[in-house]
């Protein structure tokens, strides 16, 4: 989601926006977070345009207020430059939306003090009817730079005022202030979950001849998935669970419990689902990722740093790693829903399997057998206070990327294997964190027990999140939960998945501070994702 506005008139409310929605996890380009170092400012905004899905322009009076003197020598004017690209791009069918945010003048509204007029009293700001030469050389400067050849259609000030409004939008108007930005944030979330998919010309975030031809539906489907299947599983199917035990328990790392979507399906270990994590464009992207990559690989023409592997006795699928760049958006809003900071994602993998293939049942901690002796030695000890813990992954985040109807479920079959954990290992181990936060805990926590034992078969649904915590929190030592084992089932039809894996640090090996086996394994993991992009696709 682009936000486009005017830095002199309305910095302050699209600061207030940028914030509030990224805290529901929404992928949001602001130029103050997302211009990246050292890249010329104008470049780097036309660049921010190009990768939307949604443009919201922000309208305010004295936003468009300049329209109105522009005249064809005038300089570049660039909020007219980035309504002239997010046009231009729709009309190709390369911008999923345009969402307008019309800003009434701020003004005292009865007894509930300041708040928003009417944006559209008085009549709609003046706009020149005139060609600016200087935005339509930056227009067409900036398609050929991105290999999008000449604009479609030319425009005058008053024509693209006129088409950016023509969009439905929502409305800055009326008091108090703080409560009508709360409404334009959760229409702006809600436009942003419901995409389904950007852009219809293949060409939209395409692949360049350099990295491989731009695959069709039909070809993808030929090449990958078989016939599409319809969506066979609900989220009406699984367990809906109050929050309530999991935001107070102590044990392990507390996700953006506010993420639209979030589904609690089971207690301890705590399993949350998410529908339409990622769009249908998106996921089709990472699925080209996966297949180019493979095809690179099968040929012998190189390979990338995660190149597919296998390993016979686990796991028979195969897997890539993309470059951190590449991926950057979906990463930032896995950590928006993970409430954690990006520099805790390892590198993001890619995983396909094809028919008959599988992952025998495992657990994602890493380094479970140290982390269990350690915690060992303290009981042995006496004691089991001051944890200090080889630092491990506290979250997994797949997200599936196709619809599968037959088999490759994501099962978790160990419910209860391991009791012990959660009565007495885990509550030891919290008896030494801070007494406010112990007594917080205490006071919320629900009377009812949790619910354990069982099992969950996840079925894949394209965009669907699966979250899990395969360790405790880093202040209890990231001891493993063995009862969070789950297991790749046999494919039948095909399957692509994206696997994000969350630790209790940064990914750092130059930190000292870590031990030595964290740091050789962060380092292998960050030289396994420096090699070439898996596509050009940028999401």
């Amino acid at each position: 989601m682009f936000l486009s506005y005017r830095v002199s008139s309305d910095a302050a409310l699209v600061e207030t926006l940028y914030d509030k929605l990224c805290a529901q996890g929404v992928d949001v380009w602001w130029d103050k977070k997302c211009l990246p170092p050292g890249q010329p400012w104008e470049e780097g905004f036309a660049d921010g345009v190009m990768k939307a899905q949604i443009f919201v322009p922000v309208l305010s009076k004295a936003a468009l207020a300049p329209f109105a003197a522009l005249q064809p020598d005038s300089r570049c004017d660039n909020v007219l430059l980035e309504y002239r690209l997010a046009l231009e791009l729709k009309a190709r069918g390369e911008l999923q939306a345009i969402f307008p945010v019309f800003v009434g003048e701020i003004e005292t509204v009865g007894s509930l003090g300041d708040g928003y007029g009417d944006f559209f009293r008085g009549g709609m700001p003046a706009a020149s009817a005139v060609h600016v030469d200087a935005v339509e050389a930056k227009l067409l400067e900036h398609l050929q730079r991105l290999g999008k050849g000449t604009p479609q259609a030319d425009s005058t000030v008053k024509g693209a005022l006129d088409e950016i409004t023509k969009h439905q939008g929502e409305f800055l108007k009326g008091a108090p202030m703080r409560e009508q930005i709360e409404k334009v944030v959760m229409k702006l979330v809600d436009i942003a979950r419901a995409g389904q998919g950007a852009p219809s010309s293949p060409s939209a975030g395409g692949l360049s001849q350099s990295a491989g031809p731009i695959l069709q539906p039909s070809q993808l489907a030929a090449m990958s998935l078989g016939e599409q299947p319809t969506r066979q599983s609900s989220m009406a199917e699984y367990p809906h669970l109050s929050l309530d035990r999991y935001k107070m328990q102590l044990f392990f790392h507390l996700i953006n419990t506010q993420y639209p979507g979030v589904q609690l399906v089971h207690e301890e270990p705590y399993i949350l689902v998410v529908d339409k994590f990622l769009s249908d464009w998106e996921c089709d992207e990472l699925v080209k990722k996966i297949i180019f990559s493979s095809e690179q690989k099968n040929s012998g023409s190189g390979a990338h740093g995660g190149a597919p592997q296998r390993d016979a006795d686990t796991r028979t699928s195969m897997s890539v790693v993309a470059r951190n760049t590449e991926v950057a958006g979906i990463r930032r809003r896995l950590a928006g829903l993970a409430n954690v900071d990006v520099r805790q994602l390892q590198p993001t993998k890619l995983t396909r399997y094809d028919t008959g293939q599988h992952f025998v049942e495992h657990t994602d901690a890493t380094f479970n057998r140290m982390n269990m002796d350690r915690f060992a030695e303290r009981v042995a000890a006496g004691s089991v206070s001051a944890p200090r813990p080889y630092d491990d992954r506290i979250v997994t985040i797949f997200v599936y990327l196709n619809d599968v109807t037959k088999g490759g479920r994501t099962r978790f079959l160990s419910f209860g294997k391991d009791p012990v954990v959660y009565e007495t290992i885990l509550p030891a181990l919290a008896k030494h964190l801070p007494v406010e936060e112990r007594m917080a805990a205490r006071e919320a926590a629900p009377a009812a027990a949790a619910t354990r034992g069982g099992s969950l078969d996840v079925t894949p649904v394209k965009g669907r999140v699966v979250l899990h915590f395969p360790t405790a929190r880093r202040e209890l030592g990231c001891l493993p939960d063995y009862n969070a084992a789950h297991e790749g089932e046999e494919a039948i039809d095909p399957k692509f998945i994206l696997q994000q894996f969350i630790w209790s640090t940064a990914v750092d090996p130059s930190n000292g501070a870590l031990e030595e086996p964290v740091r050789k394994l962060f380092k292998e993991m960050l030289e396994a994702a420096s090699g070439a992009p898996l596509s050009s696709t940028v999401i």
